[in-house]
C-alpha cells in the first residue's frame, strides 16, 4: 500500500459525498484509513481520519467517531501540531454530537486557529460547523467574528466558494437573530456558487427550511439532488419528515425577535409541535449537516 493509494481514496470519498452517494464515500474513507495505515504515511493517516471523523460526526455516528479519534493516539501524529489540531477538531465534533455546544466550541476555534489557513486541512464547510457550533451554544461574539472575518475576506477578492461561505455564514447569522427573510435571501445566492461540492447538499437542506417557513411549499423533490444527505444525517431525515407532514403543522404565531447571546427564549420563527416532531430546537440555528 502506497500513501498515494490513501490520499486518491480521499479524494473518491469526498467526490461521491458531493454527489449524495454516502455509501461510496463511506467505502471509500474507510478504505483511505486503512491504506493511510499500512502505508505507514502520517500526513495521509491525519488527512483520512479528519475526513473520515468528519463523515461519520455527520452522519451521527458517536461510536464510530469515538474509535475514529482514539485511532489518532495509536500513532505519533497527535503530538505534532497539525495532528493535535486535527484531534482537537474531532473532538470538537464528538462534544458537538453529545450536545456540549460550549466545550465544542472552545476546541473547535482553537483548531480553527491552526487550520484555517491550510487550504487541504481546512475546507470552506468547516467554517460552517464553527459558526453553527457558535449558534447552539449561544455565543454571540464568536458568530460574528466569524463573520466578520469571512467578510473581510471577500473583500480582498475572493473565489466564488469562498463568497458562497460568507453569504451562507450571513445567512446562518440572520437566521439565528429572527430574520429569516434576509436569510433566505441569501442562501438564494449561494445556489449556483456551491454547485458540485461537499457544501451543495449542505446549503440546499438550510434552504429547503427557510424556503418552507417562508411558505413556499417545497416539495419532496427539493431535497433530490442530495441523495443520501437526507436519510443518513439527522437534519436531513428531519427535513424530510417535515416536507412529509408539512399540512399538520403551521409557524407559531409572531413574538419577540430571538436574541443571540441572551438567554431569550422568545422567538419569531418557532415551529409548532405536530405529530412528535418539533421545529422549535431550529429555532436559532438551521437544519444543516455540517
Amino acid at each position: 500500500m502506497t500513501p498515494m493509494g490513501a490520499w486518491v481514496r480521499i479524494f473518491c470519498g469526498l467526490q461521491a459525498c458531493a454527489r449524495g452517494g454516502f455509501d461510496a464515500c463511506r467505502s471509500h474513507l474507510e478504505a483511505a484509513v486503512r491504506t493511510a495505515d499500512q502505508a505507514g504515511a502520517p500526513l495521509a493517516r491525519l488527512h483520512a481520519r479528519l475526513q473520515w471523523g468528519t463523515f461519520l460526526a455527520r452522519c451521527g455516528d458517536q461510536t464510530g467517531l469515538e474509535a475514529c479519534v482514539a485511532g489518532l493516539a495509536l500513532g505519533d501524529e497527535r503530538q505534532t501540531p497539525l495532528g493535535m489540531a486535527v484531534w482537537r477538531w474531532l473532538r470538537a465534533r464528538q462534544l458537538h454530537l453529545q450536545g456540549d455546544a460550549r466545550s465544542a466550541l472552545t476546541l473547535a476555534e482553537q483548531a480553527m486557529a491552526d487550520l484555517a489557513d491550510l487550504a487541504l486541512w481546512w475546507p470552506e464547510d468547516h467554517w460552517l460547523f464553527v459558526l453553527q457550533v457558535a449558534l447552539v451554544a449561544n455565543s454571540r461574539g464568536a458568530a460574528q467574528a466569524i463573520v466578520q472575518r469571512l467578510q473581510a475576506r471577500q473583500e480582498h477578492g475572493g473565489q466564488p466558494l469562498r463568497q458562497c461561505t460568507a453569504l451562507a455564514a450571513q445567512g446562518m447569522l440572520e437566521y439565528a437573530q429572527g430574520n429569516a427573510g434576509k436569510a433566505l435571501a441569501h442562501f438564494e445566492q449561494t445556489r449556483r456558487l456551491a454547485r458540485d461540492t461537499v457544501m451543495a447538499s449542505i446549503l440546499l437542506l438550510g434552504h429547503t427550511w427557510l424556503t418552507l417557513i417562508d411558505g413556499r411549499n417545497p416539495s419532496l423533490g427539493h431535497l433530490a439532488p442530495a441523495g443520501q444527505w437526507v436519510e443518513c444525517t439527522l437534519e436531513g431525515r428531519y427535513l424530510r419528515s417535515m416536507l412529509i407532514h408539512k399540512p399538520y403543522w403551521a409557524l407559531a404565531q409572531h413574538r419577540e425577535t430571538a436574541r443571540v447571546g441572551t438567554a431569550s427564549e422568545l422567538l419569531s420563527h418557532e415551529v409548532a409541535e405536530a405529530q412528535g416532531i418539533r421545529g422549535g430546537h431550529y429555532a436559532t440555528h438551521l437544519p444543516m449537516p455540517v
